[in-house]
């Protein structure tokens, strides 16, 4: 059974009860203490001058000092506080999202269904806890204590509070009607052109190759403007919202002013009693006027946190599985039927095949006739619809990732190395080696290109790193995918970027890998690499055309050319005669 994970995104929000005791704790007393100013204010009116005693003023200041502090320090810990709550959120799903991500990318999971940017939702949400946006939430349930404040002053003045609270709340939900949509509108649009300007700088030489930049700048230009016009017409309602706050703001103040002027007027509260309603207004609409400056803050803190929920109920975690023995690499599919993730477009159509350990597997065919469609699925990168891929009798897509991946090399078209070092890259990130290492590298024909770099072996790669030829970046990755001596090899054109004599090391090093036992499956249009080959494959259209005995193959492909070149004869009956 899958562990329900929904439950953990709400353990981290809410199992964590000391946390939040203390949160609602800390919240009780900030808003007593809030009451300060109010308390003071009245006091020195109604005694301290009535009397005009400096020792009862001296008294009182001390007093709100002491409890200016008190609140000062409650703040500050209640802060700490969130943050804790904020931090506890990410260990409890981060890495959960963050894998999620990782198996959309590989092609594991549909990536329609994951959305844009969970991480980003992860982040924004815990940003938003750490934030005072999330403390208002704690502020807003004690305003009844306020209003029943103001009825102890007088009734006159709660009702005019209460009046103001209403008017605040119809603003907030006019806020967040014609505000959000706007928001998130301008949100996605911005998402969507740093991701095509990314695009564009990932391939600026060949655009500037091909005259092709003024055009793509016109392109972003022309998005750009869009975006512009649309954060002009967001921020038009936005300032427009935050104007009327702003006036209302003062408008209240002022109302309760006047209504306290004129219940002393006639003589029902004592001007003290008037500006501390006063204040006791502004306290009391305080939290709201928070939430309402806060409100798409707010509004998008819940939707990242439903989306992250229903995220983590479609893709709940497996249960931890046994682990499997050491790997002897034979690998079995019968009728396997195999779609790109996400689509219901077959790539590969009813194949079967298998491959024995101490061979070396060629697929070869047409672009687009589903090989590399083919090793993704025999990996468990992408699931099968049909059939079912198994590595030693399993089933392939439900090895345990790291366990397996340890006991495979895997050489993709499109080749990426990882910000880090050349050891780092090799020893794929784990606890580094020296001497397998260095074997790796041997195997791959590229330690002594490596040893001409900067720092060698040490030498940095990535955005602050060197820059690799094509060359030599595809015989880096092909040494990660050596290192260790895997089981099994999958290689997907390795040599499209060698040169003579890295074709030859590639070759030696297939071949020493095949009389240690590995299974390699080699996926190439170069004649030069059958040579080593023991089978081969030759797909079309998603579907083995023919597979078998490297020789055996051959002659079967060189009788059907030859049978395609030789037109028919063509026997033709011109008359009684006999001619023809």
């Amino acid at each position: 059974m899958a562990e329900n994970t929904s439950s953990r995104l709400k353990r981290a929000l809410t199992e964590n009860s000391k946390y939040l005791v203390a949160v609602a704790v800390f919240s009780f007393a900030l808003n007593i203490l809030a009451l300060t100013p109010l308390f003071y204010m009245m006091n020195v009116y109604d005694k301290a001058v009535a009397s005009g005693s400096y020792t009862t003023l001296a008294a009182l200041a001390i007093i709100a000092l002491f409890l200016y502090s008190v609140m000062a320090g409650l703040e500050w810990v209640r802060a700490i506080v969130f943050q804790k709550i904020a931090a506890q959120l990410d260990r409890e799903v981060g890495s959960r999202i963050y894998q999620i991500c990782f198996d959309a990318e590989s092609g594991r999971i549909d990536a329609a269904r994951v959305g844009a940017q969970p991480l980003a939702d992860l982040q924004g949400l815990r940003q938003f806890i750490a934030s005072p946006s999330a403390s208002v939430l704690f502020d807003l349930p004690w305003i009844p204590l306020f209003l029943l404040l103001m009825v102890m002053f007088h009734p006159t003045l709660a009702i005019v509070a209460v009046i103001c609270m209403l008017i605040l709340l119809l603003v907030a939900l006019a806020n967040q009607r014609l505000s959000t949509a706007k928001h998130a509108e301008v949100s996605d649009k911005s998402r969507g052109i740093s991701q095509q300007v990314q695009s564009h700088l990932r391939n600026a030489e060949v655009a500037t190759a091909l005259g092709m930049s003024d055009r793509l700048q016109g392109r972003w230009r022309a998005q750009q403007e869009h975006l512009l016009g649309l954060q002009e017409a967001t921020t038009f309602v936005a300032s427009g919202f935050s104007s009327t706050i702003k006036t209302l703001t003062m408008v209240m103040q002022s109302a309760a002013i006047t209504t306290g002027a004129a219940l002393v007027l006639s003589q029902e509260i004592s001007p003290g009693v008037m500006i501390a309603a006063a204040l006791l207004l502004g306290r009391s609409l305080s939290p709201m006027q928070t939430a309402v400056s806060s409100w798409r803050t707010i509004v998008e803190a819940a939707d990242q946190y439903r989306r992250l929920n229903d995220l983590l109920e479609a893709f709940p975690e497996a249960t931890a599985r046994m682990s499997l023995p050491a790997l002897v690499g034979r690998i079995s599919m019968n009728d396997l039927v195999a779609c790109i993730p996400g689509t219901n477009h077959q790539v590969v159509r009813r194949v079967s095949l298998s491959f024995e350990p101490g061979t070396i597997t060629m697929l070869t065919g047409p672009s687009g006739s589903g090989k590399s469609s083919l090793i993704k699925v025999i990996l468990g990168l992408w699931p099968a619809l049909q059939g079912k891929v198994r590595i030693d009798n399993a089933d392939a897509f439900l090895f345990n990732r790291e366990e397996l991946g340890d006991q495979i090399g895997y050489l993709p078209q499109g080749i990426e190395l990882f910000d880090g070092s050349v050891s780092e890259n090799i020893v794929r990130f784990g606890d580094p080696d020296p001497q397998l290492t260095v074997q790796a590298a041997k195997d791959a024909g590229v330690h002594d290109m490596i040893l001409t770099l900067r720092d060698g072996y040490d030498t940095t790669l990535g955005i602050k790193g060197v820059n690799l030829s094509p060359g030599q970046r595809q015989r880096l990755a092909l040494a990660r995918a050596l290192y260790g001596r895997p089981k099994i090899i999958v290689l997907d054109e390795p040599n499209s970027n060698l040169d003579e004599a890295g074709e030859r090391a590639l070759n030696l090093a297939l071949e020493s890998m095949r009389a240690m036992g590995s299974t390699v499956v080699l996926v190439s249009h170069r004649q030069s690499a059958l040579r080593i080959v023991d089978k081969l494959v030759v797909m079309e259209s998603g579907v083995v055309k023919i597979a078998g005995n490297k020789e055996d193959v051959l002659q079967k492909v060189r009788a059907q050319r030859e049978a395609r070149a030789t037109p028919p004869v063509k026997v033709v009956a011109t008359g009684s005669s006999g001619e023809t």
